[in-house]
C-alpha cells in the first residue's frame, strides 16, 4: 500500500513538471507572506466557512503538504527566496539552546555567495519591490541580509503599542499604485509581507477582550471549531483567548488576498502574472504543552509561541501558486518553501 502511495505521489509531482515545462514565462511574480500561519487553521477557516478565497482556491495550486524550513522568519523565507536549506545559506542560525537572545546572540547573515530569485530577476532588468510589516524584510540594512536584490522598500514599522493595528490598509493602496504605474513592457518581481497573524494576538489581556468582544456568534463559534484540541478547553484561559484573536486573523488575511487577487484580474494583470502565497512558519497554542521543552525555552512563553519546536504546527504551512498556464488543483506531494525560488525563476524564464 506504502508502495502504490508513494508512486502516486511521484506520478503527480512528474505531472507538474511536465506541464510546467512547457510554459511561456510570465511577465511578473507576486511572492505574498503571510507571517506566522499553521496550515490547520488556514485550511479549516476556508473548509468549515468559504469565503472569496475558497473561490480562488480552484484555480490555484494548493500544496496541502508544504512544509517550512524552519520555525521562524528568517530562515525560512531566506529559504523560499535562495532555494537552498538553512544551513547552506546560513541565514538565521542562533547559537545558544538554553538562553537565546536575539541582542546578545543576534542571528547570522545570509552567506555572502548565495544568490537570491530578486538578484536574479534585478540583473534581468526586473523592477524588484518589497512591501513589508516585518523588521526582517523591510528594508535592505537588515542585518541578516535575506532581502538582497532588491531595489525598492516600502516600511511598515509596528511597534509595542501597534501590534493589534491593521497595517495592510496602508500596504495594499502601495501596492495597487505600483501594478497600476508598470508600464506595459516592464518586468516585475513584487514581494508583500503581511504580520497580523503574527502581531494580533500577542497584545496585552484588555486589547484581545475587546477584539472578541467584536466577534459575531457565528465567528466565535467558527473559530473554537477550529482551535487545536488543548487550546480551548478552558474558554476563558489566556492561550485561548489569544487563538481566538489568531484565527480571526488568519480569516481576515483570507480576504485580504482574495482582495489583492480579484485587483490583479481587474487590472487584467493576472494573464501575465504568477502569485505565490506562502507562510513562513507556524504557531502554536498549548498544543504540545507538558513535553519538556520549559527547560529549553523562556519561562513565560511556555508551550505558545513559534520558533520554539519543530512540530508540524509550526512547520506545516499554506503554500498555493495562481499561474496563467496552470489549471489549479490540490496537490498532495510533500514540497518545501526551498521549492519556490528554483520554480520562480523557471516562469520567469
Amino acid at each position: 500500500v506504502l508502495a502504490v502511495a508513494l508512486s502516486a505521489c511521484s506520478k503527480q509531482a512528474e505531472n507538474l513538471v511536465a506541464e510546467s515545462s512547457k510554459l511561456e514565462p510570465v511577465r511578473n511574480l507576486l511572492l505574498i507572506c503571510i507571517d506566522t500561519v499553521r496550515a490547520d487553521t488556514f485550511f479549516q477557516l476556508g473548509e468549515l466557512s468559504p469565503d472569496r478565497l475558497s473561490a480562488w482556491e480552484k484555480d490555484a495550486l494548493v500544496f496541502t503538504r508544504a512544509a517550512a524550513p524552519a520555525p521562524w522568519t528568517v530562515p525560512s523565507v531566506a529559504s523560499a527566496f535562495t532555494g537552498l536549506w538553512p544551513i547552506q545559506h546560513g541565514a538565521g542560525l542562533i547559537p545558544g539552546m538554553k538562553k537565546i537572545s536575539m541582542a546578545k546572540n543576534p542571528p547570522s547573515v545570509l552567506q555572502p555567495e548565495v544568490r537570491t530569485i530578486a538578484q536574479a530577476a534585478d540583473e534581468k532588468g526586473f523592477t524588484t519591490t518589497v512591501i513589508s510589516a516585518s523588521q526582517w524584510t523591510f528594508d535592505n540594512t537588515n542585518p541578516v541580509d535575506i532581502s538582497r536584490g532588491f531595489a525598492d522598500f516600502h516600511e511598515h514599522v509596528p511597534g509595542f503599542g501597534t501590534l493589534g493595528d491593521i497595517f495592510w490598509d496602508d500596504m495594499l493602496p502601495q501596492w495597487e499604485a505600483l501594478i497600476t504605474d508598470q508600464p506595459d513592457d516592464a518586468r516585475a518581481l513584487n514581494f508583500v509581507h503581511f504580520l497580523e497573524a503574527h502581531n494580533w494576538h500577542t497584545v496585552m489581556e484588555g486589547k484581545l477582550n475587546k477584539f472578541i468582544k467584536g466577534f459575531s456568534p457565528e465567528q466565535l463559534a467558527l473559530y473554537r471549531k477550529t482551535a487545536p484540541p488543548p487550546t480551548c478547553e478552558d474558554e476563558q484561559s489566556l492561550i485561548c483567548m489569544r487563538y481566538l484573536v489568531y484565527a480571526h486573523a488568519v480569516e481576515a488575511l483570507r480576504n485580504v488576498i482574495a482582495d489583492m487577487l480579484d485587483t490583479l484580474e481587474a487590472q487584467g494583470q493576472l494573464e501575465h502574472t504568477a502569485v505565490v502565497l506562502l507562510s513562513d512558519h507556524g504557531e502554536e497554542f498549548n498544543d504540545h504543552a507538558g513535553d519538556g521543552r520549559e527547560l529549553f525555552i523562556p519561562q513565560q512563553q511556555g508551550a505558545f509561541g513559534h520558533g520554539i519546536s519543530l512540530y508540524e504546527e509550526q512547520l506545516h504551512v499554506p503554500l498555493h501558486v495562481w499561474h496563467p498556464g496552470l489549471a489549479g488543483k490540490r496537490i498532495e506531494t510533500p514540497v518545501s518553501l526551498i521549492d519556490i525560488a528554483p520554480s520562480a525563476a523557471a516562469w520567469l524564464g
